[in-house]
């Protein structure tokens, strides 16, 4: 289907942009709701910028329902160019309506919300109705994309694209993870291989000191054998002498 970048229809731009905002605003009124009761210091904080959003917004609104009517003044005044101008007309009187529902529910008045549900399902009837006719109009069977569609559409294709960026990223992410885990599984198969090592020597090492205290042990055991006692005498009789002859010295010297 061709796209066609230039508005024709301010009309329909307007149009457009409200449904867009007047979505927003439900939304936001929807979270608005949850944080009433709300008695923690930044859930109240994040109120009131849900509350001051939605003031910005119904300010808008009323805005653009100003230039809309203004635009189907101008529109009304070539009904040759502008057939269609009686169905716009209701179904600017219905989005005058919602947006009135809109501000009741934003100051916690009265609303009828089977007014507003009504009034939405008579706004998409008679954009259907007008579509339609447009559709009809257009010999290529398409319609004329308006501004804000477009930049909805390349809003929608840079999320894309960015979500694309990222996957591809945790792609890579995955693959360096991947690399480092294969490396830490080959060290630790190097230490495992050294330890096993270690142990091999510390078992032969102690192997070693065993048979060391053995044989220390059966010299000992010769050394201080029945035989030898004499040996031992004989140095208790030396140490004995020389204790004496140290007394003796001493004691006459003093």
């Amino acid at each position: 289907m061709k796209k066609f970048v230039e508005v024709k229809d301010d009309y329909n731009r307007l149009k457009f942009r409200l449904n867009e905002k007047m979505k927003k605003c439900e939304v936001l009124l929807e979270e608005r709701s949850k944080l009433k009761d709300a008695t923690q210091g930044k859930k109240i904080m994040e109120r009131k910028k849900i509350e001051n959003k939605i003031g910005q917004l119904l300010e808008e609104i009323r805005l653009d329902l100003k230039e809309m009517e203004s635009e189907l003044k101008h529109q009304k005044k070539n009904p040759k160019k502008f057939t269609d101008v009686e169905t716009k007309s209701s179904i600017l009187e219905l989005l005058i309506k919602k947006y009135e529902i809109l501000k009741s529910k934003n100051e916690d008045a009265y609303y009828n919300e089977d007014e507003y549900s009504e009034s939405e399902n008579k706004i998409q009837t008679l954009e259907q109705f007008l579509n339609s006719n447009q559709n009809s109009n257009n010999m290529g069977g398409g319609r004329d994309l308006y501004e804000e569609e477009e930049n909805k559409i390349g809003e929608w294709k840079n999320r894309m694209k960015y979500q694309d960026d990222q996957l591809d990223e945790i792609h890579k992410g995955v693959g360096r993870l991947k690399q480092e885990a294969n490396t830490a599984g080959k060290g630790i198969n190097d230490i495992g291989t050294r330890v096993n090592k270690v142990s091999e020597h510390v078992d032969k090492t102690h192997k070693s000191v065993n048979t060391q205290n053995s044989r220390l042990k059966e010299l000992i055991f010769k050394f201080r054998s029945a035989d030898k006692y004499c040996c031992d005498i004989i140095l208790i009789l030396i140490l004995i002498g020389l204790v004496c002859t140290l007394y003796s010295i001493i004691k006459h010297k003093w």
